[in-house]
């Protein structure tokens, strides 16, 4: 395992005022992060802090206003094969199966194979997502959870050096989430590629992941804290529920959030004494009646 496989170094996205006057809008400020090759990053934080610019960024699909981003020794310019991504909505295309859409990938990442080994190949990580009796449907004919096991074997089937996932569970029923974690673990486990996954889910954070990475809230987010996850895998659910350990970590995650809540809330209007005297009560008159 290569120690700062990933290597995210002064990372800053910003934007140009929308008057096109004044500062600019600055998102992201000085996020730094070193993953090692194998390891599963989470990062969670308020919405608008910026982790979903982060991921995007990574992925390619996004530009950043300075910083440099190396994968594996390159330095990462623009998209590429060598990431996989699973986004909240798998983004099928709607005219092609399931199996026809994870073999969009496989064509592109693997066009030295021969054609039977490329099927197999598609075939393999759809039955690892439990879809073996819905190749051959469309996504109109799949529930959302098929259409996410889709997007989640598309993913891996491209075998990439880094798997990106954006809230990939966020529109699913608490049921379909929690097996859709364990499917993901499940090829994780044996694929053992870097990861790195947004959520706003506290529980799946510390599940999924080997650290967990706080960002503080936007504009100009970077990482506030990084938590190691101490338990070793695979890790069964029940056994984390049942630790102490778990919920201590649960309640750090919970009381950094709360803390940048709490920054961040409207501060209370001052009591007033002689010196600022009360603001004096508005008097609202009845619509009927005499006004004498």
């Amino acid at each position: 395992m290569t120690s700062n496989y990933l290597s995210i170094n002064g990372l800053i996205k910003s934007y140009p005022p929308a008057t096109g006057k004044g500062d600019r809008l600055v998102i992201v400020d000085g996020f730094d992060l070193h993953v090692d090759e194998g390891e599963f990053i989470t990062l969670i934080g308020h919405s608008g802090c910026g982790k979903s610019t982060v991921l995007m960024i990574l992925a390619g699909l996004s530009t950043q206003t300075e910083g440099v981003i190396t994968l594996g020794g390159n330095t990462l310019t623009g998209p590429g094969l060598d990431r996989g991504i699973v986004f909240q909505s798998p983004c099928l295309l709607p005219w092609l199966t399931a199996f026809e859409n994870v073999m969009l990938s496989v064509d592109q990442g693997k066009p030295d194979w021969k054609k039977a080994e490329r099927r197999d190949h598609a075939m393999k990580y759809l039955s690892l997502v439990g879809l073996q009796d819905a190749v051959h449907k469309k996504p109109a004919e799949l529930s959302q959870g098929m259409r996410q096991r889709v997007g989640i074997a598309r993913a891996f089937a491209l075998q990439p050096k880094l798997l990106l996932l954006d809230e990939p569970f966020g529109m699913l029923d608490s049921l379909t989430r929690i097996e859709l974690q364990q499917v993901l673990l499940d090829i994780w486990t044996q694929e053992r590629m870097t990861a790195v996954m947004v959520t706003h889910d506290i529980d799946e954070a510390i599940f999924m992941a080997d650290r967990v990475v706080m960002m503080t809230n936007g504009p100009r987010a970077k990482i506030g804290d990084i938590v190691p996850v101490p338990f070793a895998r695979p890790r069964s659910r029940g056994e984390l529920l049942e630790s102490n350990e778990f919920y201590a970590l649960r309640e750090r995650l919970v009381g950094f959030l709360e803390e940048l809540h709490h920054d961040h809330a409207p501060k209370p209007e001052p009591e007033p004494t002689a010196a600022t005297p009360a603001s004096p009560k508005l008097v609202t008159a009845p619509l009927s009646g005499n006004l004498s």
